[in-house]
């Protein structure tokens, strides 16, 4: 430790600190116990003493290898360009976790024996029996969230009845004839939001000229007896003039997962896929919003209080693009080495392998390079579905595929 970076230090363990943050503000239904079976278990394989074949060791360092990242960095080579993912102490972790991750998923490979022994053990049967590795049946179940789509793409028939509760040049305090309804859906959210550290109060006057968005509840037709939290970021006084880069690409004009898997798979008879799913909650996703930028995240509540995300909120206008182009940036690090194997759809990443093996390789290279350095990325296995044919990838409804 003495002689690690403070930086690289500060880093790491910042962000098991925002990983606790993070998925204690995920409100999905019974998803924590989800996460937390999964990394209960991965935890205690990463933990087991390993003895016998070392075929694993020489897999990881033949991809370390091939991607020409070393695993023995001088502390002092850290990295504080916050986009690099290395140099960092942490390659050999990273890469074992990556590894351990994908591999419970290939058990018909020699190389990856040990993490199926494990799984197969008694200590592993709840997880085992779970729908992790039932791919067909999970894909049958939506999960039960709202959907991403930020203000920006709503239609606008979405706000309807906000429009006609909301009148800004009317004489009557909105606040004080707020519906009830929304209200007792809109405030515990607030709530553990707060608690969870997601979200704080904004030094901000609580009004609509000043705060960014409001706080409203409403319905998806996935979910017609739901009300969830929904902020509306419209710039209704012309206060808030955000700006999109040149490289702004609305989901729109994204690369469709489908085709490019049909095309693939035409040329490579054996071809075996996998749709990885960063992990993001609800109402935000795990990229940090800077202290300056806090205020086009700022939304009123129900009582007219003042908050701000601390992570990009999903309502806020083009948060898509977002999340699609940090995704996009880190896997064009190893463009060279992925080729068209490898593309995403904001932060679904289709990988493409001629076989089995190589699908394994270039999974795992993926997990590493998402998860490793800032360490705040996660491939969410329970929406993701590893090592499967391209029928499977067509059976799937449209909403996996987005």
């Amino acid at each position: 430790m003495d002689s690690s970076d403070p930086m690289e230090n500060m880093e790491r363990d910042r962000s098991f600190s925002f990983k606790e943050s993070l998925h204690a503000g995920d409100l999905e239904p019974g998803y924590k116990e989800k996460y937390a079976m999964l990394q209960d278990r991965l935890s205690a394989m990463l933990q087991q003493t390993h003895v016998g074949a070392t075929a694993w060791v020489w897999h990881i360092a033949s991809i370390l290898d091939w991607l020409e990242v070393r695993a023995d960095y001088d502390p002092y080579d850290y990295s504080h360009d916050p986009q690099a993912p290395w140099p960092n102490s942490f390659i050999v972790q990273d890469m074992v976790q990556a590894f351990a991750m994908m591999a419970m998923f290939f058990p018909n490979l020699e190389v990856t024996k040990l993490v199926t022994m494990f799984v197969n053990s008694d200590s592993c049967e709840e997880f085992r029996n779970s729908r992790i590795f039932d791919v067909k049946e999970r894909s049958k179940v939506r999960p039960d969230r709202r959907t991403r789509t930020s203000y920006k793409f709503r239609p606008k028939e979405f706000w309807k009845e906000w429009k006609e509760f909301y009148d800004k040049d009317t004489d009557r305090f909105w606040a004080e004839v707020y519906p009830m309804k929304w209200s007792l859906a809109v405030r515990p959210i607030v709530a553990e939001l707060y608690k969870a550290g997601v979200i704080g109060p904004a030094n901000l006057q609580p009004n609509s000229e000043v705060v960014s968005g409001m706080a409203t509840a409403n319905k998806e037709p996935h979910r017609p007896d739901k009300l969830d939290l929904f902020v509306n970021y419209e710039d209704q006084y012309g206060n808030f003039n955000q700006k999109f880069p040149p490289s702004y690409v609305p989901p729109s004009s994204w690369p469709h997962v489908l085709p490019r898997a049909k095309s693939f798979a035409a040329k490579h008879p054996d071809a075996r896929f996998a749709l990885l799913r960063l992990w993001s909650a609800p109402h935000y996703y795990p990229l940090m919003v800077g202290p300056m930028n806090r205020g086009m995240t700022s939304f009123l509540d129900s009582l007219n209080r003042s908050w701000e995300f601390k992570f990009v909120p999903k309502d806020m206008p083009g948060s898509e693009f977002s999340i699609h182009h940090s995704t996009e940036l880190r896997l064009n690090i190893l463009k060279k080495k992925f080729g068209d194997k490898v593309m995403n759809r904001g932060d679904l990443i289709l990988v493409m392998g001629d076989d089995e093996k190589d699908l394994f390789k270039f999974c795992t290279a993926v997990t590493f390079a998402l998860q490793t350095k800032p360490w705040l990325r996660e491939i969410d296995l329970w929406k993701s579905f590893v090592n499967v044919d391209l029928e499977f990838i067509e059976g799937l409804d449209e909403h996996w595929l987005e």
